[in-house]
C-alpha cells in the first residue's frame, strides 16, 4: 500500500493520482506543486512570503538554476536579482544607475551618501549639496558651502564645527563657552597673546592689564595696581617667594626681617633680638599679649598663668603648685620677714626693732613695752623724775 498522505520534505501529496509529488525546488516543504509551506533561511537564504513562495533573503538572488540555495549579491550591491552583480539597490556610499552601483564619492568629492551624481545627501564635513566641500579643523562649512576660519565666527578659536561651536582656543587662550575664548584671570591680552600678571608684576595673580594688578598671590598684600608687597608683619622669604610672619623668626615680634625682630606686638619690650613681657606679667599665645602675673594671688613675677616665680612680700612660692603660700617668721617677735626668707626679719611687733641683719627684734626702753629681763618699768619715755627712770628702772 502506497502512502502517498505521508510525503518526505521536498514532496507533497497528489491525490488525484495518489502519489507523493515533488514541490517546488525551493520549497523546504510544500503543500502542492506551487504553493510552499516552508524555506530553509539558515541553508537556503531563503524566506516564505505571502504568496507562499521562497523567496531569496535581502542580499542574495535566486541564481534560476534550479538550486534551492539562494546566491550572495557582491557588494557594493545591497539587494540583486538574476546574478550578483546585477544591482536592485546599493550599500551607503553608493548610487543605482542601470543596475550598476556607483561611488558617490567619485561623482561627488567628499560625499558620505547620494541618490544620483549630482546631489549629495550628507558631505563628510557634514550638510549636503551639489558639491562637498573639506574644511579642516581650524575652520567651519558655511552655509554656503565654503570653509571660513573658527577665528572669523570666535575670536581666538583655533578649532570648531560651526560658527557658534568653538571646542578648541588658541595657545594661551581658556574656553569660556562655546562662542568666547578669554584669558584666564591671571593673565591678560596684549597684542593677541594672554601673557601672566606675575611676569608684569611680581606676585601679582590677577589683573586687567599690565600695569593693573586686582590681586595678589596667597600672604602677599595689594599695595598699589602695580606693586605686590609682604604686610608689615612678614618679611619675603627668598627660598619659598611667600611672605612668612615675623613670629616665626622671634616669637611675638610684629615687624622684621629674615633674621632680625625690629619691634614686637604690643605689650612686648624689645630686648636684644626677643620680645618678652615687663616684670609682673608673661606672654599669653593665646591673645598675643602680655598678662598680669596677678591671676596668681600674691604674685609679683611669673613665667605663665599658673607658675610664679616671685611672691609680694610675706609670701613665698611653692615650688611644687606654683602658687605663693604664706610665708612663716621664726625670728621672735617679728611680725614680717623678707620675701623667701623665714629669718630674716623685715618688721617687728610693736614694740620691737629689728636687729642687725634683721636676724632679731629687740626690746627698748621707752617703747611702753616692758621686758621683764632688763626692765622694772617702762613709762613711754626717757625722762627721769616722773616714778620711772630714763633707764626704766625704779
Amino acid at each position: 500500500m502506497l502512502f502517498y498522505d505521508q510525503c518526505a520534505d521536498g514532496w507533497y501529496a497528489d491525490f488525484t493520482t495518489m502519489t507523493c509529488k515533488k514541490c517546488l525546488y525551493y520549497c523546504q516543504t510544500c503543500t502542492n506543486a506551487s504553493a510552499c509551506s516552508a524555506c530553509d533561511p539558515s541553508n537556503d537564504f531563503r524566506t516564505l512570503s505571502a504568496t507562499q513562495q521562497c523567496n531569496p533573503l535581502p542580499g542574495y538572488y535566486d541564481p534560476g538554476t534550479n538550486s534551492s540555495t539562494a546566491l550572495p549579491c557582491t557588494s557594493p550591491c545591497a539587494t540583486c536579482t538574476t546574478s550578483a552583480t546585477y544591482c536592485l539597490s546599493c550599500v551607503s556610499g553608493y548610487y543605482l544607475k542601470t543596475a550598476s552601483c556607483l561611488s558617490c564619492s567619485a561623482a561627488i568629492p567628499n560625499c558620505n551618501a547620494c541618490n544620483n551624481a549630482t546631489f549629495c545627501t550628507l558631505c563628510a564635513s557634514g550638510g549636503n549639496g551639489t558639491s562637498c566641500t573639506s574644511c579642516t579643523s581650524s575652520q567651519y562649512l558655511t552655509a554656503s558651502n565654503t570653509c571660513a576660519a573658527c577665528s572669523s565666527a570666535v575670536a581666538y578659536c583655533s578649532s570648531c564645527t560651526s560658527a557658534s561651536q568653538c571646542t578648541l582656543c588658541q595657545s594661551t587662550f581658556s574656553l569660556a563657552s562655546p562662542t568666547s575664548c578669554v584669558c584666564n584671570s591671571s593673565a591678560y591680552l596684549s597684542n593677541g597673546t594672554c601673557l601672566l600678571c606675575s611676569d608684569a608684576i611680581s606676585y601679582c595673580a590677577t589683573c586687567t592689564g599690565a600695569a593693573s594688578c586686582t590681586s595678589c598671590a596667597t600672604t602677599f598684600v595689594l599695595q598699589s595696581p602695580t606693586s605686590c608687597v609682604c604686610n608689615s608683619t612678614s618679611f619675603l622669604n627668598a627660598n619659598t617667594s611667600k611672605c612668612q610672619l615675623c613670629t616665626t623668626v622671634v616669637a611675638y615680634c610684629e615687624s622684621c626681617t629674615s633674621t632680625t625682630c625690629s619691634a614686637c606686638l604690643a605689650t612686648f619690650v624689645l630686648v636684644g633680638n626677643a620680645c618678652t613681657c615687663a616684670t609682673g606679667y608673661y606672654p599669653d599665645s593665646g591673645t598675643n599679649s602680655c598678662a598680669s602675673c596677678s591671676v596668681i594671688a600674691h604674685c609679683v613675677a611669673c613665667s605663665d598663668s599658673s607658675t610664679c616665680t616671685a611672691c609680694a612680700t610675706g609670701y613665698k612660692v611653692n615650688i611644687a603648685t606654683g602658687a605663693c603660700d604664706v610665708q612663716p617668721c621664726t625670728v621672735p617677735n617679728c611680725d614680717t620677714c623678707i620675701a623667701l626668707s623665714t629669718t630674716v626679719c623685715q618688721s617687728c611687733y610693736s614694740g620691737y626693732s629689728v636687729g642687725s641683719a634683721g636676724a632679731s627684734c629687740l626690746n627698748y626702753c621707752g617703747n611702753k613695752a616692758i621686758d621683764a629681763a632688763t626692765e622694772q618699768c617702762d613709762d613711754g619715755n626717757t625722762v627721769s623724775g616722773d616714778g620711772c627712770s630714763s633707764t626704766c628702772t625704779l
